[in-house]
Protein backbone atom coordinates (compact mmCIF):
# COMPACT_ATOMS: atom_id res chain seq x y z
CA UNK A 1 0.00 0.00 0.00
CA UNK A 2 1.03 3.44 -0.68
CA UNK A 3 3.70 4.89 2.60
CA UNK A 4 2.38 8.36 2.29
CA UNK A 5 -1.22 7.58 3.23
CA UNK A 6 -2.63 7.75 7.07
CA UNK A 7 -4.85 4.69 6.68
CA UNK A 8 -2.74 2.00 4.70
CA UNK A 9 -4.63 -0.90 4.94
CA UNK A 10 -8.03 0.93 4.47
CA UNK A 11 -9.24 1.44 0.66
CA UNK A 12 -6.27 3.54 -0.32
CA UNK A 13 -7.60 2.59 -4.03
CA UNK A 14 -10.45 4.74 -4.15
CA UNK A 15 -11.76 2.47 -6.66
CA UNK A 16 -14.86 0.81 -6.55
CA UNK A 17 -13.60 -2.64 -7.69
CA UNK A 18 -15.76 -5.24 -7.72
CA UNK A 19 -18.38 -3.99 -10.32
CA UNK A 20 -15.10 -3.68 -12.58
CA UNK A 21 -13.41 -6.89 -11.75
CA UNK A 22 -17.24 -8.45 -13.16
CA UNK A 23 -16.13 -6.61 -16.28
CA UNK A 24 -13.25 -7.93 -17.36
CA UNK A 25 -11.22 -4.93 -18.80
CA UNK A 26 -8.19 -4.83 -20.59
CA UNK A 27 -7.35 -1.46 -18.72
CA UNK A 28 -9.13 0.60 -16.21
CA UNK A 29 -7.67 4.38 -16.07
CA UNK A 30 -7.24 5.99 -12.51
CA UNK A 31 -5.75 8.44 -10.69
CA UNK A 32 -5.21 10.29 -7.04
CA UNK A 33 -2.36 7.82 -5.78
CA UNK A 34 1.07 9.71 -6.48
CA UNK A 35 3.14 7.09 -6.55
CA UNK A 36 5.10 6.06 -10.08
CA UNK A 37 3.82 3.38 -11.50
CA UNK A 38 1.59 1.78 -9.02
CA UNK A 39 -0.36 -1.19 -9.95
CA UNK A 40 -3.61 -2.19 -8.37
CA UNK A 41 -3.42 -5.79 -7.01
CA UNK A 42 -6.68 -6.63 -8.10
CA UNK A 43 -7.83 -5.38 -11.45
CA UNK A 44 -6.16 -4.06 -14.44
CA UNK A 45 -5.00 -0.24 -13.22
CA UNK A 46 -1.85 1.41 -13.20
CA UNK A 47 -0.88 4.79 -11.31
CA UNK A 48 0.73 7.09 -13.39
CA UNK A 49 1.69 9.21 -9.98
CA UNK A 50 1.99 12.88 -9.62
CA UNK A 51 4.18 14.32 -12.44
CA UNK A 52 6.10 16.16 -9.97
CA UNK A 53 7.45 15.82 -6.22
CA UNK A 54 4.43 17.04 -3.65
CA UNK A 55 5.43 15.94 -0.50
CA UNK A 56 8.70 16.36 1.61
CA UNK A 57 8.37 12.61 2.43
CA UNK A 58 9.14 11.98 -1.47
CA UNK A 59 13.09 13.96 -0.94
CA UNK A 60 15.74 12.52 -1.56
CA UNK A 61 17.13 11.31 2.74
CA UNK A 62 20.86 11.06 3.50
CA UNK A 63 21.88 10.64 7.43
CA UNK A 64 25.05 12.57 8.46
CA UNK A 65 26.97 9.78 10.67
CA UNK A 66 30.32 9.57 11.71
CA UNK A 67 31.38 12.56 10.02
CA UNK A 68 30.11 11.38 6.95
CA UNK A 69 26.81 11.66 4.43
CA UNK A 70 24.97 8.12 3.69
CA UNK A 71 22.13 8.10 1.70
CA UNK A 72 19.24 6.26 3.09
CA UNK A 73 16.59 6.82 0.91
CA UNK A 74 16.32 7.59 -3.19
CA UNK A 75 13.69 10.70 -4.51
CA UNK A 76 10.84 9.19 -5.20
CA UNK A 77 10.14 8.51 -9.21
CA UNK A 78 7.77 10.30 -11.08
CA UNK A 79 6.21 10.43 -14.67
CA UNK A 80 3.53 9.12 -16.49
CA UNK A 81 2.72 6.05 -18.25
CA UNK A 82 2.50 5.23 -22.06
CA UNK A 83 -0.09 2.65 -22.98
CA UNK A 84 0.22 0.37 -25.78
CA UNK A 85 -3.37 -0.73 -26.81
CA UNK A 86 -3.40 -3.40 -29.67
CA UNK A 87 -5.40 -6.79 -30.31
CA UNK A 88 -3.08 -8.15 -27.40
CA UNK A 89 -4.85 -5.94 -24.71
CA UNK A 90 -3.08 -3.15 -23.44
CA UNK A 91 1.05 -2.80 -22.47
CA UNK A 92 1.78 -0.32 -20.02
CA UNK A 93 5.70 1.77 -20.12
CA UNK A 94 6.21 3.60 -17.24
CA UNK A 95 8.30 7.15 -18.87
CA UNK A 96 10.30 8.78 -15.54
CA UNK A 97 10.44 12.61 -15.21
CA UNK A 98 13.46 13.84 -13.39
CA UNK A 99 12.96 16.98 -11.14
CA UNK A 100 14.40 20.45 -12.52
CA UNK A 101 15.92 20.88 -9.14
CA UNK A 102 17.84 18.72 -6.62
CA UNK A 103 15.19 18.06 -3.41
CA UNK A 104 16.82 16.69 -0.08
CA UNK A 105 16.45 15.86 3.63
CA UNK A 106 19.52 15.51 5.87
CA UNK A 107 19.14 14.25 9.37
CA UNK A 108 21.86 14.41 11.91
CA UNK A 109 20.93 13.20 15.58
CA UNK A 110 22.99 13.77 18.95
CA UNK A 111 23.09 12.38 22.09
CA UNK A 112 25.69 15.05 23.40
CA UNK A 113 24.76 18.19 21.54
CA UNK A 114 27.41 21.06 21.52
CA UNK A 115 26.93 24.29 19.60
CA UNK A 116 30.38 24.27 17.62
CA UNK A 117 29.85 20.65 16.56
CA UNK A 118 26.31 21.37 15.28
CA UNK A 119 27.81 24.26 13.40
CA UNK A 120 30.33 22.48 12.38
CA UNK A 121 28.17 19.38 10.98
CA UNK A 122 25.97 21.82 9.22
CA UNK A 123 28.96 23.18 7.61
CA UNK A 124 29.69 20.00 5.96
CA UNK A 125 26.45 19.36 4.87
CA UNK A 126 25.79 22.76 3.37
CA UNK A 127 29.34 22.30 1.51
CA UNK A 128 27.52 19.10 -0.45
CA UNK A 129 24.10 20.07 -0.21
CA UNK A 130 24.39 23.75 -1.21
CA UNK A 131 23.26 24.10 -4.39
CA UNK A 132 21.28 26.57 -6.83
CA UNK A 133 17.92 25.87 -6.50
CA UNK A 134 17.72 23.23 -4.35
CA UNK A 135 15.58 22.61 -1.51
CA UNK A 136 17.04 21.05 1.85
CA UNK A 137 15.69 20.41 5.20
CA UNK A 138 17.81 19.84 7.68
CA UNK A 139 16.86 18.34 10.91
CA UNK A 140 18.86 18.27 13.71
CA UNK A 141 17.52 16.45 16.58
CA UNK A 142 18.83 15.07 19.94
CA UNK A 143 19.62 15.90 23.50
CA UNK A 144 22.28 19.09 24.78
CA UNK A 145 25.42 18.40 26.33
CA UNK A 146 25.83 19.23 29.86
CA UNK A 147 26.82 22.93 30.45
CA UNK A 148 24.67 24.37 27.40
CA UNK A 149 21.21 25.79 27.08
CA UNK A 150 18.87 26.27 24.01
CA UNK A 151 20.12 29.55 23.69
CA UNK A 152 22.97 28.25 22.50
CA UNK A 153 21.83 27.29 19.49
CA UNK A 154 21.19 29.97 17.03
CA UNK A 155 18.93 28.62 14.11
CA UNK A 156 19.26 31.67 12.06
CA UNK A 157 23.17 31.39 11.59
CA UNK A 158 22.63 27.65 10.54
CA UNK A 159 20.70 29.29 7.86
CA UNK A 160 23.27 31.32 6.84
CA UNK A 161 25.66 28.31 6.01
CA UNK A 162 23.51 27.93 3.09
CA UNK A 163 23.63 30.74 0.59
CA UNK A 164 22.11 28.80 -3.12
CA UNK A 165 19.97 26.78 -1.73
CA UNK A 166 16.67 26.98 -0.70
CA UNK A 167 17.09 25.62 3.31
CA UNK A 168 14.28 24.61 6.39
CA UNK A 169 16.62 24.20 9.05
CA UNK A 170 14.23 22.33 11.55
CA UNK A 171 15.93 22.31 15.19
CA UNK A 172 14.44 20.17 17.96
CA UNK A 173 16.82 19.43 20.93
CA UNK A 174 15.99 18.42 23.83
CA UNK A 175 17.50 19.73 27.68
CA UNK A 176 18.69 16.91 29.42
CA UNK A 177 17.63 16.37 33.45
CA UNK A 178 19.62 18.54 35.57
CA UNK A 179 21.19 20.61 32.61
CA UNK A 180 20.31 23.95 32.10
CA UNK A 181 17.23 24.16 29.59
CA UNK A 182 15.89 21.19 30.91
CA UNK A 183 12.97 20.38 29.25
CA UNK A 184 12.92 22.69 26.61
CA UNK A 185 13.39 22.56 22.84
CA UNK A 186 14.60 24.64 20.13
CA UNK A 187 12.06 24.56 17.17
CA UNK A 188 12.00 25.64 13.57
CA UNK A 189 8.64 27.49 13.48
CA UNK A 190 5.22 27.70 14.42
CA UNK A 191 4.55 24.38 12.22
CA UNK A 192 7.41 22.73 14.23
CA UNK A 193 5.40 23.22 17.49
CA UNK A 194 2.21 22.44 16.61
CA UNK A 195 3.89 19.32 15.11
CA UNK A 196 5.79 18.51 18.62
CA UNK A 197 3.20 19.47 20.27
CA UNK A 198 0.35 16.25 18.14
CA UNK A 199 3.13 14.13 18.66
CA UNK A 200 3.14 14.52 22.25
CA UNK A 201 -0.32 13.46 22.18
CA UNK A 202 -0.82 11.12 18.87
CA UNK A 203 1.63 8.37 18.45
CA UNK A 204 1.42 7.46 14.83
CA UNK A 205 3.18 9.63 12.42
CA UNK A 206 0.99 9.56 9.37
CA UNK A 207 -1.60 11.12 11.64
CA UNK A 208 0.26 13.99 12.73
CA UNK A 209 1.46 15.11 8.93
CA UNK A 210 -2.36 14.24 8.01
CA UNK A 211 -3.45 16.26 10.58
CA UNK A 212 -0.72 19.28 9.59
CA UNK A 213 -2.24 18.32 5.96
CA UNK A 214 -5.50 19.39 7.61
CA UNK A 215 -4.39 22.72 9.50
CA UNK A 216 -2.51 24.61 6.09
CA UNK A 217 -5.62 23.69 4.17
CA UNK A 218 -7.84 25.39 6.70
CA UNK A 219 -5.67 28.28 6.99
CA UNK A 220 -5.56 28.71 3.02
CA UNK A 221 -9.68 28.81 3.39
CA UNK A 222 -9.10 24.78 1.16
CA UNK A 223 -12.38 23.19 3.03
CA UNK A 224 -12.98 20.74 0.42
CA UNK A 225 -9.08 19.56 0.59
CA UNK A 226 -9.35 19.81 4.64
CA UNK A 227 -12.60 17.67 4.11
CA UNK A 228 -11.22 14.92 2.02
CA UNK A 229 -7.82 14.54 4.01
CA UNK A 230 -10.05 14.23 7.14
CA UNK A 231 -12.57 11.88 5.78
CA UNK A 232 -9.50 9.95 4.49
CA UNK A 233 -7.76 9.94 7.92
CA UNK A 234 -11.01 8.19 9.42
CA UNK A 235 -12.57 6.08 6.73
CA UNK A 236 -15.73 8.04 7.26
CA UNK A 237 -18.21 10.50 5.46
CA UNK A 238 -18.58 14.11 7.51
CA UNK A 239 -20.30 16.13 4.77
CA UNK A 240 -23.50 17.51 5.39
CA UNK A 241 -25.35 18.64 8.36
CA UNK A 242 -24.25 22.56 7.52
CA UNK A 243 -21.08 21.66 9.98
CA UNK A 244 -17.66 23.57 8.57
CA UNK A 245 -14.39 21.65 8.73
CA UNK A 246 -13.56 23.89 12.28
CA UNK A 247 -16.73 22.27 13.69
CA UNK A 248 -16.07 18.86 13.38
CA UNK A 249 -12.01 19.52 14.42
CA UNK A 250 -13.78 20.62 17.88
CA UNK A 251 -16.45 18.59 18.17
CA UNK A 252 -13.89 15.93 17.92
CA UNK A 253 -11.53 17.19 20.94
Amino acid sequence: APYIYPTPNVDVFMVNERPLMQLNLDYVAVGHIHEHGLRHPRINAVYPGSLEIWDAREFEVYEFIDGKLRRVKDLDPKGFLLLDVGGNGVKVSNVELKPSRRLVRVRIRYEEAKPGAVRGDASYVASNMDREGSIVILEIEGKISGGYSTRDFNITELRRLFSRAWVDVRLSLEGREGSVGRGVQVFGGINDIIRQALRSRVNNEDWVSALMDIIERVKVDDEDGAFSTLEKLLNVSLRGGGKAITDWLRDSR
